[in-house]
């Protein structure tokens, strides 16, 4: 992101904005490519929903990170939620919201004074170890290795 804005004085609240927009926008490349393939134009219930899901992740997804919480607002059981998710994107709930946990994990590490366990704090970690194993499991690095790196 740096790279395209080229300054380093925007806002926590603006960088969440901008990686909103930018996780929008990739799921909406990814809904043209999928369309591409089946040449099915026509809108279907399963991605209807997972637009919906979608647009949940992004406004919930630093504050809850469990498939029934979603499944609950879409009014479908947590299986049926899967099952959809995984069929229409080729990816599951959880890849889903870890995407976006780790995109707000990212823009606390790099722009705030947060300290580690702050953040996995304020993204509902039980234990920062936890978020630790997390973000390197999905990065390949530490938190600390991450807002160590060169911006």
């Amino acid at each position: 992101m740096k790279k395209v804005l080229g300054k380093d004085t925007y806002s926590i609240r603006t960088l969440q904005l901008l990686q909103t927009t930018l996780f929008n926008d990739l799921h909406h490349i990814q809904n043209i490519e999928i369309q591409d393939k089946t040449s099915d134009l026509k809108s279907t219930h399963a991605e209807d929903v997972f637009n919906r899901f979608i647009d949940l992740v992004n406004e919930f997804g630093s504050q809850h990170r469990r498939i029934d919480f979603y499944a609950d607002k879409l009014f479908l059981s947590p299986n049926r939620l899967s099952t959809v998710i995984k069929n229409y994107s080729g990816q599951t709930v959880m890849d889903w919201i870890n995407r976006q946990t780790i995109l707000q994990a990212k823009i606390l590490l790099k722009r705030s004074d947060l300290m580690v366990y702050e953040i996995a704090n304020r993204l509902l970690f039980q234990e920062s170890t936890a978020f630790v194993r997390f973000f390197k499991t999905q990065t390949g690095m530490t938190p600390k290795e991450y807002q160590g790196a060169r911006r």
